[in-house]
């Protein structure tokens, strides 16, 4: 049986395919059990592959089969389909085209002659009033169908879970986070990890089975990025490059028809060799008990300049009633050719493999697994592209090698930088994975995607992340790359953010000489702003668009206050670097622009009956803006939630409108479990969006922008709502034991998903929100008036079960911005004293106070310390710090308790 809905002559176009979210859509209704083939026409001859999808519900649902057309000319082309399409007659399905791989940079399809009523056609932006060009061919199947039901097993929420979750997020308090802080053990991640289910899924636009990825691969340089790898998070695929790359897919089962991981109850949570090491370990058990233990990295090798993707597939029967399965091996490549253990695509080598395997189809390498005679390995060492390698045999032998050269190239590079240890292995892996990441990345917001790009705002603060965990080099490199890129359509927010960061950079750093490169572009941003504000009929900077996703242009105060800091900061520099007239000029119009502001802002503020202070962000409005009830029930309170924290962060306010903000987030739904709420489109509490993005899609987290706010939950010293905030993150603002984040993550529940969904995954400013939590729980600095430092605090806000009995937290060369910070404070608190060891730093004599704080289990009250083996007064039992202010050189200090 087949469909024929041809293109009108001559052909015109439907949609381009060559843009990142460029996509075409037909829906068509199952003729017959299998889809036999599937063809389009082309209207414009393609530059690279076009990838293709069949989804099931809606153009978004489940992914039932994957494909792929070269699409070199124009004219009908055939789509090949991985594997045979088996369909439910009568179902209607969605035909999905988007770019394949990066080359793609021209090519589009071609429109239908006649738009039918049955059919619908769609692009990036939902539906169309005209029918993409297609032909289908069904007949019925023969034999037992791939997939089906009985193998699709999901996991189901926990009963009363939704009334649960929408009950929180009707809550303009942070009901859970709440409840949690008044336990008496405070928050930990065992009391936090059982609200929410895992985040997994990013979508079947991104991957086929819809689960996240990991990127592997090494970093070309000290600004990071290089070629990669995306490991799919269920151990199904390894992909090239990006998400739409070329593939191999894993199909295990007694036919060898069963995707790796399909079932989600049968898929174990996957996690990092050495809870670390970007090596991903799955654990999959096919429909009839056999089980799949599957190892993956991606490291170079000798014997090409590619990068080499190692898979181990270890089949075991256990318990298990049949003796043999078939593993697959499907490469999205065409036109194979198998050589012994030498797979190629005309004269350069696309895999190595175990020997055995037999190829079918052109494309799919087949593996007939006895399983009488104990358990099985399979190898497989696929390059990122087919290229010129020197064969060799994936053994046991040589995979191990590799991969200890892989885990012994990463402990390297963590070496370079500074330790931060704590007693809690799960943060310490953590900690440990998401700096891989982040060096991996760079400068880039992600890899793999879209966003596989810079922004100023969250590259600089990516870049600082890395320098306060001592890779500065790695800072410096970053913030080299973002001061060469072109603005977007915020020029003064990234002005303000290359000015205030390549400050905090000397501050930390005392690199002069990276000033003096750049002196004269700084120079001229702060130029920039004075021919602003002397052409504003207020006095102060231009308007900008909100945000990348607000276009509408005002005078905001996050754009501003983020201009006025980096201005000041980049001032005082000059001046104390002999640049005494330009330096002078732009402190004063620096201080110029900060009254002109706060007179605007105590115009512009609310003060509420709860004793709060609403700000906010928009300033010079006809009409006083209104405080938000609930922050995320609108768009732009959602976006306010996530950009007004620069200002609060920025030094901007003084310390009663931060702590009139602060309580204002506290009391109107800024906050679920400590992470940042955000509601994009928006969406009702209890409902969901279905064709939303995922991450989106219902209410949710956007804990992208959750490193100013923790800045203003240090600045207000709330020591357990910066813990609650670093345990919700780990458990749910993060895949767990993988540690991968996006943009924005649901919180709502979806119909038929258990796991939650995140947007466009890894984020590298994401990933800096839980290192930048961990550091200021364990060095956090103060500034002052033109930027330079004011106050040291040491463990300023640990959780209290860190210095239970035996336990110990170890700093070792922290960079600080008054020089390197050792310290390890080991508790004997069962016998009543906790040692601290300190190596000040060599500038703290300019340092108005430092402290220690010692948050112990059940807030245990100081009777008496000892320092350097005298007592020591200077210390506030309440507040469970000790003063060390103008203390210098090795400390050695003790702490006794009743």
């Amino acid at each position: 049986m087949v469909i024929s809905h041809p293109p009108a002559t001559p052909a015109t176009k439907f949609a381009d395919i060559y843009g990142d979210n460029d996509i075409a859509i037909t829906s068509f209704e199952a003729r017959c059990s299998r889809l036999k083939a599937a063809y389009v026409w082309v209207h414009e001859e393609s530059s690279g592959l076009i990838a293709a999808q069949i989804s099931s519900e809606s153009p978004y649902g489940t992914v039932v089969a994957t494909g792929s057309l070269g699409g070199k000319s124009p004219g009908k082309h055939q789509i090949e389909f991985a594997t045979d399409v088996y369909l439910e007659k009568g179902q209607v399905y969605y035909l999905k085209l988007f770019k394949g791989e990066p080359a793609t940079v021209a090519g589009s399809l071609a429109k239908a002659a006649e738009n039918l009523d049955q059919i619908e056609g769609y692009n990036t932006y939902g539906p169309l009033a005209y029918d993409l060009a297609h032909e289908l061919v069904f007949d019925r199947w023969e034999g037992d169908p791939p997939a089906n039901e009985m193998l699709d097993e999901r996991k189901k929420t926990p009963k009363a879970y939704e009334n649960s979750v929408n009950d929180a997020l009707n809550s303009r308090t942070d009901l859970l986070g709440e409840e949690v802080l008044r336990l008496p053990e405070g928050p930990t991640y065992e009391n936090i990890a059982g609200y929410l289910t895992p985040l997994k899924l990013i979508g079947t636009a991104v991957t086929e089975s819809g689960v996240y990825y990991l990127p592997f691969g090494r970093p070309l340089n000290n600004a990071g990025f290089g070629p990669v790898a995306l490991h799919v998070g269920d151990g199904s695929q390894v992909i090239s490059q990006v998400a739409t790359g070329s593939k191999v897919t894993f199909f295990v089962g007694t036919e060898g028809r069963e995707r790796f991981g399909f079932a989600e109850a049968r898929l174990a949570q996957e996690s990092l060799e050495d809870g670390y090491q970007p090596i991903l370990v799955n654990n999959y058990t096919d429909y009839s008990g056999v089980t799949y233990v599957q190892e993956s990295f991606s490291d170079y090798t000798f014997a090409t300049t590619e990068l080499v993707s190692f898979v181990k597939l270890t089949i075991q029967k256990r318990n298990a009633e049949v003796n043999a399965v078939k593993v697959r091996l499907h490469f999205s490549d065409r036109d194979l050719t198998l050589n012994g253990n030498v797979l190629k695509v005309g004269n350069e080598v696309r895999a190595m493999l175990t020997e055995g395997g037999k190829l079918t189809g052109g494309n799919t390498v087949v593996y007939d697994v006895d399983l009488r005679h104990g358990d099985q390995e399979i190898y497989l060492a696929r390059l990122l592209n087919p290229a010129q390698c020197v064969p060799f045999d994936p053994t046991a032998s040589y995979y191990n090698v590799e991969k200890a050269e892989l885990k012994g190239f990463w402990d390297g590079e963590l070496a370079k930088g500074a330790v931060f240890e704590v007693p809690e292995e799960r943060v310490n892996n953590a900690q440990k994975g998401l700096l891989i990441q982040n060096l991996f990345m760079g400068y880039l917001y992600s890899i793999g995607n879209s966003y596989q790009t810079w922004y100023q705002p969250e590259g600089n603060d990516a870049a600082r992340i890395l320098g306060e965990y001592g890779f500065l080099e790695r800072q410096k490199a970053m913030h080299e790359v973002l001061l060469s890129v072109p603005f977007r359509r915020y020029r003064t927010w990234e002005m303000g953010e290359l000015l205030s960061h390549s400050a905090q950079y000397y501050h930390l750093s005392k690199d002069t000489a990276f000033i003096r490169r750049h002196e004269q572009k700084f120079i001229g941003f702060m130029e920039d702003f004075q021919a602003q504000m002397e052409a504003s009929a207020n006095g102060v900077l231009s308007a900008e668009a909100f945000s990348g996703d607000i276009p509408e242009k005002l005078v905001y105060l996050h754009h501003q206050a983020v201009a006025w800091r980096g201005m000041r900061d980049m001032a005082a520099i000059l001046l104390s670097l002999s640049q005494s007239a330009v330096g002078s000029r732009f402190v004063t119009l620096a201080d110029s622009l900060r009254n002109r502001l706060l007179r605007a802002v105590n115009e512009s503020k609310t003060l509420l009956s709860d004793g709060s202070i609403f700000l906010p962000t928009e300033l010079f409005t006809k009409a006083k803006p209104a405080p938000y009830a609930m922050i995320t029930a609108s768009k732009y309170g959602s976006y306010w939630n996530l950009c007004f924290p620069y200002v609060a962060a920025s030094g901007f306010l003084d310390r009663e409108l931060v702590s009139g903000y602060y309580q204002y987030l506290k009391n109107c739904g800024a906050f679920f479990l400590g992470m940042v709420r955000f509601n994009y489109y928006p969406v009702a509490i209890g409902d969901y969006r279905k064709d939303g993005l995922p991450g989106y899609k219902t209410t949710g987290v956007d804990n992208v922008y959750g490193l100013n706010i923790s800045r203003v939950i240090a600045m207000m010293d709330d020591p357990d709502r910066l813990v609650l905030s670093l345990y919700a993150k780990l458990a749910h603002g993060m895949t767990r034991n993988t540690f991968i984040s996006g943009e924005g993550d649901t919180v709502g529940p979806y119909p038929g998903e258990y796991y939650r969904t995140s947007y466009l995954s890894p984020s590298s400013f994401n990933n800096s929100w839980f290192l930048l939590m961990l550091r200021l729980m364990l060095v956090y600095e103060t500034e002052g008036e033109m930027g330079a430092p004011v106050e040291l605090h040491l463990a300023h806000s640990t959780p209290r079960g860190w210095l239970a009995q035996g336990k110990h937290i170890k700093v070792e060369k922290a960079p600080t911005l008054f020089g390197e910070l050792d310290y390890l404070i080991t508790s004997d608190i069962d016998n009543g004293k906790i040692n601290v060891a300190v190596t000040m730093p060599s500038q703290v004599d300019v340092a108005e106070r430092v402290f220690i704080r010692l948050r112990t289990p059940g807030k245990r009250r100081i009777e008496k310390v000892e320092l350097n083996g005298k007592v020591h007064r200077a210390f506030d039992a309440d507040q469970e710090t000790i003063d060390l202010t103008g203390k210098r050189g090795t400390l050695q200090l003790t702490a006794f308790y009743k």
